[in-house]
C-alpha cells in the first residue's frame, strides 16, 4: 500500500474510531486486510501531525488537527488549542506543557516554521523546551506563542 493511500485512511479509521495507541492503529489497518509495522505508523502519525485529546472517560485518543497541513500557523493554533496545558519562561528558556503525545507534534511545527526567536527545541512527550538566542528573544516568542492559547 503507498503512503498516501494507507494515510487517507489513517485518517479515516481517526475520525471514526478512538484509538488510543499507535498498535491500536496497526490493528485496524491489519483488519483491512493491510500489513504495516508500528515503525511506519509512527512516521505517518508525525508526518500528519496527530494529536491526542484527552476523553471524558479518562485516557486520550489520536485526532486530526483541524484546518489544512500546509498551514503551520494554522496548526499551531490547533495545537495550542487541544493540547495546550501551560507555559513558563525563565531567562532564554521556554517550557510548554502538552497532553500526552502532542508534545513532538509541537516541536516539529516550531522548529519546521523556523522562529528566528529559536536556538533549539527539546521535547519528550508531554513538554517542549525551547532555547532561545537571548533573554529578549525568549520574551518575544513567548508572546507570540501566547497569541495561539
Amino acid at each position: 500500500m503507498n503512503k498516501n493511500k494507507r494515510q487517507t485512511l489513517i485518517q479515516k479509521i481517526v475520525n471514526e474510531e478512538y484509538i488510543q495507541r499507535q498498535e491500536d492503529l496497526v490493528t485496524a489497518l491489519e483488519k483491512l486486510g493491510y500489513d504495516v509495522t508500528q515503525a511506519t505508523i509512527s512516521r505517518d502519525i508525525k508526518e500528519m501531525s496527530l494529536i491526542k485529546i484527552p476523553l471524558e472517560s479518562g485516557g486520550y485518543r489520536y485526532s486530526m488537527p483541524k484546518g489544512t497541513p500546509s498551514n503551520v500557523y494554522y496548526q499551531l493554533e490547533n495545537i495550542f488549542e487541544q493540547s495546550f496545558v501551560s507555559i513558563d519562561s525563565q531567562n532564554d528558556l521556554i517550557l510548554i506543557n502538552t497532553t500526552p503525545g502532542s508534545a513532538e507534534v509541537l516541536a516539529n511545527l516550531l522548529q519546521f516554521e523556523s522562529f528566528e526567536e529559536i536556538f533549539a527545541v527539546i521535547e519528550n512527550d508531554t513538554s517542549v523546551l525551547i532555547i532561545c538566542r537571548s533573554v529578549q528573544a525568549a520574551s518575544d516568542l513567548r508572546n507570540q506563542l501566547l497569541r495561539y492559547i
